[in-house]
C-alpha cells in the first residue's frame, strides 16, 4: 500500500503485481523502474503477488495514486463534488463495523459544516452486502441462515417420504425376521444402520462429484460479470473449495438430519405386525 506522505505529495508511482513484472520486464525485481501508464511515467515502488480476478473487489495489476485532482469535480458545480465515490476500508483487528460508520458519519458531518446545504450520505455496507445483496444494508447472516434452513429441512422431507416408499417395499423382509424371532429394537437397529451406510457412501461420491465438475466447469460455475480477467480468474488455492473442517462438520450435520428423517419410517415399520407386513400393509 502507498504510505499517507506518498498520497499527500500524490507523485506519479505505481505498485504492480508480479505477473506484469515478469510479463513485462522477466523479472519481479523491477522495484525503482519506469513504466508507463496513460503516456505519464510512473516509477514503480513495489511488486505484489498477482490475486485471481474472481475477487473483483481486491483484483488489479496495477495500483497509483488517486491524486486530489482526480477526485474533485468543477468547481463551479456542487463546490467540487463529483458524484459518486466507492471506497474500500480496511478496518484494524480491533475495530468493529459500528466504530467504522460512527467515525465515518463524524467525518461526514465535519465536511458537511463548510459547504452549502447538499445532502452528503453515507451508505456503508460489508463485502457480503454488496455482492449479494446489491449494496442494501441486509443481514447476511440471518439471510443465509434462513435459506441453509430451507435447503434442509425441504430435503429432509423429501428423504423422509422416499424412505417410507422403500420401507413398505420392505415388509414381506421385516416380517420375514419378525417371523424367526428378530425384536423390533434389533430390525430398526439394522435399518438405520443401513441407511446411514447409504448416506456415508453418497456423500462420498457427491463429494468426488462436486470437485469434478467444478474442476471441468468452474469458468462457468464461478465466472462473475465483473470479472476484468477471465482468463486468469480461477487460478485458485485447493483450499478455497475444499475445507477438510467445514465438510466433515455439513458431513456430520447431513448424517443427523439423515437418522431423523429416517427415525419415523423405521419406527412404522419395525412396530408393525407381523401379519400385516406379510400382507405388505
Amino acid at each position: 500500500p502507498f504510505t499517507a506522505e506518498q498520497s499527500e505529495a500524490a507523485r506519479r508511482e505505481a505498485i504492480i503485481t508480479d505477473k506484469i513484472a515478469l510479463k513485462l520486464f522477466n523479472s519481479t525485481d523491477v522495484t525503482g523502474k519506469n513504466i508507463l501508464i496513460d503516456f505519464y511515467d510512473y516509477r514503480i515502488t513495489g511488486v505484489v503477488k498477482a490475486c485471481s480476478s474472481l475477487f473483483n473487489k481486491a483484483y488489479s495489476d496495477i495500483w497509483i495514486i488517486a491524486g486530489k485532482e482526480d477526485m474533485d469535480g468543477p468547481h463551479q458545480y456542487s463546490e467540487g463534488l463529483p458524484g459518486n465515490c466507492q471506497a474500500i476500508v480496511l478496518a484494524k483487528r480491533n475495530v468493529g463495523l459500528p466504530a467504522l460508520q460512527k467515525e465515518i458519519e463524524k467525518r461526514i458531518e465535519l465536511f458537511n459544516e463548510e459547504l452549502q446545504e447538499f445532502t452528503f450520505e453515507q451508505h456503508t455496507v460489508t463485502h457480503a452486502q454488496s455482492i449479494f445483496f446489491g449494496n442494501k444494508a441486509s443481514d447476511p447472516s440471518k439471510v443465509f441462515a434462513v435459506l441453509i434452513g430451507i435447503l434442509l429441512i425441504v430435503p429432509a422431507i423429501n428423504i423422509s417420504g422416499l424412505l417410507s416408499s422403500q420401507m413398505r417395499k420392505r415388509n414381506e423382509e421385516v416380517g420375514i425376521r419378525k417371523a424367526y424371532g428378530a425384536a423390533n429394537r434389533q430390525i430398526g437397529e439394522q435399518l438405520l444402520f443401513e441407511n446411514l451406510i447409504l448416506t456415508f457412501i453418497g456423500g462420498i461420491i457427491g463429494l468426488a462429484l462436486s470437485l469434478i465438475v467444478i474442476l471441468l466447469f468452474k469458468n462457468m460455475l464461478l465466472s462473475d460479470l465483473m470479472t476484468i480477467n477471465a482468463g486468469d480468474a480461477f487460478r485458485l488455492p485447493v483450499s478455497l473449495f475444499f475445507q477438510p473442517v467445514v465438510f466433515i462438520a455439513v458431513f456430520v450435520f447431513c448424517l443427523i438430519i439423515n437418522l431423523m428423517s429416517a427415525m419415523i419410517p423405521v419406527w412404522n415399520v419395525s412396530r408393525t405386525s407381523i401379519i400385516d407386513t406379510m400382507k405388505g400393509e
